[in-house]
Order: C-alpha cells, then structure tokens, then sequence
C-alpha cells in the first residue's frame, strides 16, 4: 500500500493503528516520516511518544511527550493526558526493555 505524502491525517492515523496493533517500529517510522514532512504535527508526535513508550526507550519517550506539550497546536485535553504519561513515567525505573507489562491502548512496557 502506498501512502500520499500528503495525507498526514491517514498517515498518523496508520501509526496509532499499528501502535495499537504491538506493532511499534512500524508505527515510530509512520509517526516519525509524518513529523519529516510537518515538525509540529501533534498527533504524530503524541504518536511517537507512545511508540517509545511502549518499546521501552524512555528517556526518548519522556521528550516525545514534553515535545507535544510544548506545542501550541496541542488541545488542553491532549495536553493533560500527556502530562499524566509524563508523571507516569518519572515515577518509573529508567529502562530500554519493554517491561511486558500491560498499559492502556494494548502497550506494553509503560
């Protein structure tokens, strides 16, 4: 299947499937071709962070997610949901292995 580079929408749409999926690289190379073409794409970034998230990397995933909220284009709602990921994440043991615990949205790792 071919993807119009154009269709950022679809694209990051795709990623957060195949994040939903387990199927994080591909979803992280979805997400990060989406952010190649627009930087401040927000649901591509959030996507992203999650796919870092649940691979383990998160260190990379705690930036991610302060990334998205920095950006002004991120609703409130995106805004606290990401907040909570980050406190989430601080309070975790620093790791680069996925834990195989279960998270929400079917990720692991978290």
């Amino acid at each position: 299947m071919t993807l119009r580079p154009e269709d950022l929408e679809i694209r990051s749409s795709l990623s957060r499937l195949l994040i939903e999926r387990g199927r994080y690289e591909e979803g992280l190379a979805i997400a990060e071709a989406t952010l190649a073409r627009d930087p401040e794409f927000v649901k591509a970034a959030y996507n992203r962070a999650l796919a870092l998230q649940a691979l383990g990397r998160r260190d990379e995933a705690l930036l991610g997610y302060e990334r998205v909220m920095a950006m002004a284009a991120a609703p409130e709602e995106a805004k606290r949901d990401v907040a909570g990921k980050i406190r989430e994440l601080s309070r975790s043991p620093a790791s680069k292995e996925p834990t195989g615990q279960s998270c929400a949205n079917g990720l692991v790792g978290c």
